[in-house]
């Protein structure tokens, strides 16, 4: 799961099993044996996905400044977001079952509130634009967070312009 999380965004939806089972250091029996096949793989690296954004958002909003938070969670959660990214693009009919699932229906809207809440507390703190809600912000990652192809050196891309991003969000004295 590790491997395919990592690899996944990198490589794209073309990524033979065989190398993914090889980069795992399984034999492709034990890949088909553990996920079935590619869509059931694609699902569980959602769902992992989805759930690590959710402990990240859970930790940031144990964080009483509200700027802090929101950045930290956000640049925590980049590389996960990611991999939603990928696999929302690359693999549709996958895509639509995770979406339909009540839990991952559960999982975003949890996320979802607690983007809101670290919004609204980082705006109240006067450290963030008051003129950005968090339907903003969800969009502003969508585009940053999408998948570009060709690069390779995706997640140090994403680090860099999600932090641009940031900045822009960010009050200027």
């Amino acid at each position: 799961m590790a491997t395919a999380l990592r690899l996944l965004p990198e490589h794209g939806p073309d990524m033979p099993m065989e190398e993914l089972a090889r980069a795992a250091e399984v034999g492709v029996g034990t890949l088909y044996r553990r996920f079935g096949g590619r869509e059931q793989l694609i699902e569980a690296c959602a769902a992992a996905a989805f759930t690590s954004v959710t402990t990240h958002a859970q930790r940031a909003e144990a964080e009483t400044d509200g700027w802090s938070a929101l950045s930290t969670f956000i640049l925590d959660a980049a590389p996960d977001l990611m991999v939603v990214g990928c696999l929302s693009t690359w693999y549709p009919d996958s895509w639509r079952k995770v979406k339909a699932s009540q839990a991952e229906q559960h999982r975003r809207s949890e996320i979802m509130a607690v983007l809101d809440r670290l919004v609204r507390q980082a705006q109240e703190q006067g450290r963030m634009r008051d003129d950005v809600d968090v339907d903003d912000v969800a969009m502003m990652l969508a585009l940053v967070l999408r998948p570009i192809p060709g690069r390779t050196d995706t997640l140090d891309a994403t680090r860099r312009y999600v932090s641009l991003m940031l900045d822009g969000l960010r009050t200027r004295p």
